[in-house]
C-alpha cells in the first residue's frame, strides 16, 4: 500500500521536477504554456504585419510608378492634363505639316493657344472651411499660399482643375477658340484615371463639348498601357455626335523622348444613330531638346480606315513643333519634374 501511494504522488504533475531540480507548482507549468502559445500568437501576428507591408508597399511601388510615368508622358506631349495640373498659366504654339499619301497634298496648320489655371477648387474649399471652423483667437490661413504639389498631395487627395483656354489658328480665314475644361485625376490602386470635361466655342464648329477618360496603367517605370474613351457633341448641331476609342503603348526613354503605337475605333450619329466612322492606327515619336526644354519635335505616321472614303486604307504623316512656356504653380523649381520648361 506504501509503495502504491508513493507510486501516485510520483506522477501527479506537482511533485513533477524541472530540469533545474526545483519542483514547479501546478499554476507555473500553465503559465509557460500560455507563454509559449501567446510567444506564437506574436510570431503569427508579426508575420501577418509583415506580409500585409510587404503587400501595401508594393501597392504604393506601383502607384508610384503609374504617377510618375503617366505625368512624365503628358509632360512630353504637353497636352491638357499635364497643362492643367501643374501650371498657373501656359503659352503653346504649334506649326505641324499634314501629308496625306493618297492624294499626295499637304495641310499646313500654324496655331497658337493660351491656357490659365483658375484657382484650384479643392484648395479654396479647404481655405473657406478652415477660415469657418478656426478659433476665435486663430487667425485665418492665407488663401493666396502657392499650391505645393507632390506625389502624396496626389495619391490622397488630387483636387478638381479648372482652367480656360483661348486660341487661334492662324488661317485664312482666321479661326479663333474658346475653352472652360473642368478635370480630375483619380488613383484606384494600380491605375490613374483622368476624367476631363470641356465646352467652348469654336468659330468654325460653333458650341460643342467634350467627355473624356484616360486609364493609365504602368507595366513598367518605361512602358505605359493607356485607354481613351472620348464623346464629342456638336451642339450647335444636336444630331452630330461622336465617339473615340482605343489602346496605347507608350515607352518612354533618354527623359526627353517617347514612341507610342496607337489604335483608335470612331463612332458618329448619322440622323440621330450611330455607326462606326472608321478605324486608325497610328505610331507617334515625340521627342524634347535638352538645350532648349521647350520646344518638342513630334512624327505621326498613321493608316486609317474611314466610312467617307468607303474603308479604303488612307495612309498620312504628320510632322509638328511644339514650343512650350509656362509657369509652374509650385513656387520652388523642381528639375526632376519634366515639366519643368521655364
Amino acid at each position: 500500500m506504501k509503495h502504491v501511494l508513493a507510486l501516485i504522488l510520483f506522477l501527479t504533475p506537482a511533485y513533477v521536477q524541472a530540469q533545474d531540480g526545483s519542483v514547479p507548482e501546478p499554476q507555473q507549468i500553465t503559465t509557460k504554456k500560455i507563454k509559449k502559445k501567446s510567444a506564437k500568437a506574436k510570431t503569427d501576428s508579426g508575420f501577418m504585419s509583415s506580409t500585409g507591408r510587404i503587400i501595401t508597399d508594393s501597392r504604393d511601388v506601383v502607384s508610384d510608378r503609374v504617377i510618375l510615368l503617366a505625368n512624365k508622358v503628358d509632360g512630353l506631349f504637353g497636352n491638357d492634363r499635364a497643362l492643367d495640373e501643374y501650371y498657373k498659366s501656359s503659352l503653346k504654339i504649334t506649326t505641324s505639316s499634314f501629308y496625306n499619301a493618297n492624294t499626295g497634298t499637304f495641310d499646313n496648320n500654324f496655331s497658337t493657344s493660351l491656357t490659365l489655371s483658375l484657382p484650384n477648387l479643392k484648395e479654396r474649399e479647404r481655405a473657406f472651411n478652415d477660415y469657418w471652423t478656426r478659433k476665435p483667437d486663430q487667425p485665418p490661413t492665407s488663401v493666396l499660399d502657392e499650391d505645393f504639389i507632390s506625389k502624396e498631395e496626389f495619391k490622397e487627395q488630387n483636387p478638381w482643375d479648372l482652367a480656360t483656354e483661348t486660341g487661334i489658328r492662324w488661317k485664312w480665314p482666321v479661326a479663333y477658340f474658346g475653352k472652360l475644361r473642368l478635370s480630375r485625376s483619380y488613383l484606384t490602386d494600380k491605375w490613374v484615371d483622368y476624367w476631363q470635361n470641356e465646352i467652348g466655342w469654336d468659330s468654325e464648329t460653333l458650341w460643342a463639348s467634350k467627355v473624356a477618360v484616360t486609364s493609365d496603367y504602368a507595366f513598367s517605370k518605361y512602358f505605359l498601357f493607356r485607354f481613351l474613351n472620348q464623346a464629342n457633341w456638336y451642339m450647335s448641331e444636336p444630331s452630330v455626335f461622336g465617339t473615340v476609342h482605343g489602346p496605347s503603348l507608350i515607352y518612354s526613354f533618354e527623359d526627353k523622348s517617347l514612341f507610342s503605337t496607337d489604335i483608335r475605333f470612331l463612332t458618329r450619329s448619322y440622323e440621330l444613330e450611330m455607326y462606326g466612322e472608321g478605324y486608325a492606327v497610328g505610331l507617334t515619336y515625340r521627342t524634347g531638346f535638352k538645350k532648349a526644354p521647350w520646344i518638342f519635335l513630334e512624327v505621326s505616321p498613321a493608316c486609317a480606315w474611314m466610312y467617307a472614303d468607303g474603308f479604303t486604307p488612307s495612309t498620312s504623316v504628320n510632322v509638328k513643333l511644339d514650343f512650350l512656356f509656362g509657369r509652374e504653380k509650385t513656387s520652388a523649381p523642381k528639375p526632376t519634374n519634366p515639366l519643368d520648361i521655364l
